[in-house]
């Protein structure tokens, strides 16, 4: 693995568990075979799935797992109205929140990738992304340029504050906060280190496409994971072979809004309020942590074509996958971090091998 991957944040330790997110495409699938040493469970949670494949000698049971499952919702969700992260959107400005440490954790996280991307990342892009339809509620009717504008000042990070002693956050203005673009990261984190307590040292742990793994799988060779080509054909298009780390995927190709007959990407640009509109197709990350991996790919997917150069700049492993008009298909790059990782591969992930 690439010796200059860093972590974002190492002072404030992992707590929590998942949270699905508003849509954000996940295109990373599992290659690999099954046998009698792993043990494999899954579910539905939240609006997506959980899926845990693991070899150790003492297993989490499936309630234990969904008992951090529930805690994180009641952190982190946007569709419940007793969330932690309801209940602060609703704080008065000025004031310190009494903020779970989990929380305090993500909008931490998020803040410094918010830095890095200079602002293209931004937690505080809740009211946009209700205003386009692609929170809780839905609407009828495009947004108009005035209602963009309007909202769009209540949209910056930097009125943001947290603190660890005692753990709390503080907002200047009257925002409020969206964590789909890093929550469900910080959830498969969560499972990790619970895997991790169970002595568990073979394990991959997926939830809504959003993976960590440790050791060897079940074929006792490394994790094979599929990116695939953002069409929705279900084909492979390159791999990543991974015995520790977590990759995430961000693209925009399978949900939109549409209003009078035109679609609209469900990934906004928070420095403009709008929909994005360029070639980039997808970003996978690989980064230690799954909440890392998944803001990260969030960010350089929102920046579009600075990316690359962001990801190189900050040694950030990368890939890119975007729409070469005039060949029809799609052109990779990868960082020079992620070529250490990557081995690419065409073909149809259904039907291959057990």
């Amino acid at each position: 693995m690439p010796a200059q991957t860093r972590k974002i944040v190492e002072k404030i330790p992992v707590q929590t568990a998942l949270l699905a997110s508003l849509g954000v495409c996940i295109l990373v699938i599992v290659l690999g075979c099954h046998n009698g040493r792993f043990k494999s469970f899954s579910g539905n949670t939240m609006g997506t799935y959980y899926r845990i494949s693991v070899v150790c000698s003492s297993f989490p049971s499936r309630s234990v797992v969904e008992d951090e499952l529930r805690k994180v919702d009641e952190v982190m969700s946007n569709y419940r109205d007793d969330s932690h992260v309801a209940s602060f959107n609703n704080f008065p400005v000025g004031k310190w929140f009494d903020a779970p440490l989990s929380l305090v954790h993500v909008v931490a996280v998020a803040h410094q990738v918010s830095e890095m991307s200079t602002g293209k990342f931004d937690i505080t892009v809740e009211p946009l992304v209700s205003a386009w339809g692609f929170g809780a509620k839905d609407v009828e009717k495009q947004p108009t340029t005035a209602t963009v504008e309007r909202i769009i000042g209540n949209v910056d990070y930097r009125k943001l504050e947290y603190r660890t002693e005692p753990p709390g956050l503080r907002k200047s203005s009257p925002l409020t906060i969206d964590l789909s673009g890093i929550a469900k990261g910080y959830g498969v984190d969560r499972i990790a280190d619970l895997l991790d307590e169970f002595e568990c040292g073979r394990y991959l742990v997926d939830i809504g496409g959003e993976i960590r793994v440790s050791g060897l799988n079940q074929a006792n060779d490394a994790w094979q994971i599929g990116i695939e080509v953002p069409d929705g054909s279900g084909k492979v298009h390159s791999t990543i072979e991974l015995s520790h780390g977590a990759v995430a995927t961000t693209g925009d190709y399978r949900n939109f809004r549409e209003f009078e007959g035109q679609k609209y990407a469900h990934l906004l640009d928070p420095t403009t309020g709008l929909p994005l509109d360029h070639r980039l197709a997808s970003v996978t990350v690989f980064m230690p942590t799954a909440v890392e991996a998944d803001a990260l790919a969030t960010a350089l997917f929102v920046l579009g074509e600075e990316a690359y150069e962001v990801a190189v700049e900050n040694e950030i492993a990368a890939v890119f996958l975007t729409w070469n008009e005039s060949k029809r298909d799609y052109s990779l790059d990868s960082t020079p971090n992620m070529d250490e990782l990557r081995q690419t591969r065409i073909g149809n992930l259904r039907g291959q091998g057990n």
